[in-house]
């Protein structure tokens, strides 16, 4: 996965760099970024598997609050249409 390889390229780069910091407070504070690189867990096919159908799922349903929002309105003029008659007999 992609995301797994940038964590382990900066995981690398953060921990050299911490090698080379000469300042304690810095050094440390390098260390745990990298912890914090190497402590994400990898991402799996089932972790990303519902997200195209969720996404799906959410068009649907936008389309369904739009397509509900222009019948009320127009249901709510009097005419299905959405056209205002007024009879005269």
């Amino acid at each position: 996965m992609l995301d797994d390889e940038f964590n382990e390229q900066r995981s690398i780069l953060i921990r050299d760099l911490a090698d080379k910091a000469d300042d304690p407070f810095i050094k440390r504070r390098l260390l745990d970024l990298v912890f914090r690189y190497e402590k994400r867990p990898a991402k799996t096919q089932a972790d990303t598997a519902g997200v195209a159908e969720l996404a799906r799922a959410l068009c649907a349903a936008g389309r369904r609050d739009r397509l509900a929002s222009q019948y009320r309105d127009r249901w709510s003029t009097g005419s299905p249409c959405g056209e205002h008659h007024h009879s005269s007999f």
